[in-house]
């Protein structure tokens, strides 16, 4: 078709400029008829007679292939004529706008294509809330290993303690009455030293997951279940011990009282204190370990001379849950009660190391 053949514009746009004053002309002719005539006579011809011109000249004078689009190459009748006139000059009123409205909407999305992100970064080139969260996550990595070892020195002069477990439960609990409130508060401040552990692993945990490693979720929840099982392990000394230490102090205690306050003090020993505290503790603190080891391996905050240190502390701990496991379960596995204390005392120089690293970082 005639219109398929001409590029760029329509046929009717290429002849909507030179003939538009032609759609002009009846509103012209309307007024010029409203001032000259009010009663409007003769409106009706004075119409006609304009459209009519209109058609002598698009025939006259446009091109071919627009007189055979517009009246199929042959002069109309009057409706016709009509129908040509009003499709040219709708085809001007209704290009203007279109076009307006196609160039707004590119300037819209020019727009958002350069527009800048949501998050938008300080002049330090440095996003303030991840920051915060790396800011805090060094701190308690050195916080807790110093806490845990105060509250860990504090009770080992004034309790004897790990030593102590090892002995008989009427001397743990005429020496822990005799150590009156301040040995309890300071079992009460190692055992927080425990909770803390909770928001580390959490904190932790989202400063390596800006990489993306898919292992950070798991060493989230195992950090929050060493830190739940430790808590749980420790909360018998300032809540339940003391009770226990009143009742078998008492000197109206009968022999039957006090060996049931006995059976009561080691059941709790061995289901709290060695079954979730110690080897539990130890099993999930040392996976725990061995994951952020892992993790750091691949991050972009550390180095792999701070991530390979992390994992065989991990895994010496792991060994050290097996204290009271299996064959070990009546007298204890030697080895691993000589080993923990030592890993607890590297694992608390990898921290606090990593927390100097963190805060450089």
């Amino acid at each position: 078709m005639a219109l398929r053949g001409m590029a760029g514009r329509s046929t009717l746009e290429q002849f909507a400029t030179p003939y538009g004053g032609l759609c002009e002309q009846p509103e012209d002719a309307h007024e010029a008829q409203d001032d000259d005539d009010p009663n409007n006579g003769g409106g009706d011809e004075q119409e006609v007679a304009t459209k009519d011109s209109a058609y002598r000249v698009l025939t006259e004078s446009a091109p071919r292939e627009l007189r055979r689009i517009l009246v199929g190459g042959r002069k109309p009748a009057g409706l016709g004529t009509w129908l040509a006139g009003d499709l040219v000059c709708d085809h001007e009123k209704r290009s203007g706008p279109v076009h307006e409205l196609r160039g707004e909407r590119s300037a819209r999305l020019r727009a958002a294509d350069v527009a800048p992100p949501h998050n938008v970064v300080p002049r330090n080139r440095t996003s303030s809330h991840p920051m915060s969260i790396q800011n805090a996550a060094a701190a308690l990595l050195i916080i807790l290993p110093l806490a845990f070892n105060l509250f860990f020195f504090l009770l080992a002069r004034r309790f004897d303690y790990p030593n102590i477990l090892r002995s008989p439960t009427a001397d743990v609990l005429n020496r822990f009455q005799a150590g009156g409130v301040s040995l309890k508060l300071l079992w009460y401040g190692f055992m927080l030293t425990a909770v803390l552990l909770a928001p580390l692993a959490v904190l932790l945990g989202q400063v390596l997951g800006r990489d993306g490693l898919a292992i950070v979720p798991t060493a989230t929840v195992v950090g929050v279940l060493a830190a739940v099982v430790q808590f749980l392990g420790l909360a018998r000394w300032p809540f339940l011990f003391p009770a226990l230490a009143r009742r078998y102090d008492n000197p109206a205690s009968t022999e039957a009282t006090r060996e049931a306050t006995i059976v009561v003090f080691e059941s709790f020993h061995t289901y709290l204190g060695v079954a979730i505290g110690e080897c539990l503790g130890y099993l999930f603190t040392g996976a725990w370990t061995v994951l952020v080891g892992v993790a750091m391996l691949h991050s972009s905050t550390f180095d792999a001379w701070l991530a390979w240190p992390g994992i065989a502390i991990g895994l010496t701990l792991l060994v050290g849950s097996l204290e009271f496991v299996g064959p070990f379960e009546e007298r204890g596995w030697k080895l691993a009660g000589t080993i923990v204390p030592i890993a607890y005392t590297a694992w608390s120089l990898w921290l606090v190391i990593s927390g100097l690293v963190l805060l450089i970082a």
